[in-house]
């Protein structure tokens, strides 16, 4: 009975060892396939040809004035594009003529969304840190046991804004009802990082297989410190650079205006010369150009870096 009873007991030992092996490779198996799925997908996708996709220019606008933390208000930024180009006009009139005029009033729109792109990117830079705080306060939570909304709304709590406020939105839509992957990824239009997007990816792939998602959002934390430090480098490796360009890109400007305030008597023997108008206009073109130029080359050295 004792040597039945052992043998009984082995062999429903051996039965759940294999079971579980069983199972196991079911799990493996089955990730195995995912895995084939995504790869082939991805081929699939590579030689496909590709197709923007085509945000209305409405949408489009709404969603960077949501970024910059401006709301959704499209007739104040209408006005104010009106504002800025009767500004510029007033200011080509009065280096110039009317001529001038009209043609320094188009950059009115190009000012007012290079400010909404700065002011994106700043409300990006003051987030970062912030975001980071709260990936490493979410795992914790998400490591002792916590639910999702609740570990999201109390990292949220232990940073400050905006990124809390917007972090506390969408702790608010997913309590109102909707999914997780959808309402972190409608805040992917107001939270100006791309940090936030890999954020959004490993959380929605989480949803879909599982996984250890405190591990993902503290490897994300440590990726957004090792950006930190770069972009702390790049802002003093570019300094001299920015700093030039600012002051080298206003003296002209400076000294025009200068005489035409002290002495506007100076230009009166070729006001009416056209190909003076013309070398004029064409000088202030390159000027702008020029400026536009050492940015961009500041903007490539920077991406190049990090």
């Amino acid at each position: 009975m004792i040597e039945a009873g052992g043998i009984l007991v082995f062999l429903s030992l051996a039965s759940l060892i294999i079971g579980g092996r069983l199972k196991n490779r079911e799990r493996l198996s089955r990730l195995r396939e995912l895995i084939e799925l995504e790869i082939q997908g991805a081929k699939e996708r590579s030689q496909r040809k590709k197709v923007k996709i085509k945000i209305p220019l409405a949408d489009k606008v709404e969603i960077h004035l949501a970024k910059a933390g401006l709301g959704k208000n499209i007739p104040v930024f209408l006005a104010t594009n009106g504002i800025v180009m009767s500004i510029t006009y007033a200011i080509g009139n009065f280096y110039l003529d009317e001529t001038l005029g009209v043609i320094t009033a188009f950059f009115g729109p190009y000012l007012v969304w290079s400010y909404l792109q700065g002011r994106i990117k700043k409300r990006g830079m003051l987030m970062l840190t912030d975001f980071r705080d709260f990936l490493r306060y979410a795992a914790s939570y998400l490591g002792a046991g916590a639910p999702y909304p609740k570990a999201v709304e109390k990292a949220a709590q232990k940073i400050g804004d905006p990124l809390k406020t917007e972090l506390l939105a969408i702790v608010k839509d997913i309590k109102g009802g909707q999914t997780i992957e959808r309402a972190i990824n409608e805040g992917a239009n107001r939270i100006p990082l791309e940090e936030y997007k890999s954020f959004v990816m490993a959380t929605e792939i989480n949803m879909s297989v599982g996984g250890n998602l405190s591990l993902i959002y503290e490897k994300i934390a440590a990726d957004i410190d090792s950006k930190i430090k770069r972009q702390e480098n790049i802002k003093a490796y570019t300094a001299q650079g920015r700093l030039t360009t600012r002051v080298v890109g206003s003296i002209p400007f400076a000294v025009v205006g200068f005489i035409r305030i002290y002495s506007p008597e100076f230009y009166e023997p070729v006001a009416n010369d056209p190909v003076w108008k013309v070398m004029y206009i064409a000088s202030v073109g390159c000027i702008i150009f020029g400026i536009y130029l050492v940015k961009q080359m500041t903007i490539s050295f920077t991406k190049g870096v990090s």
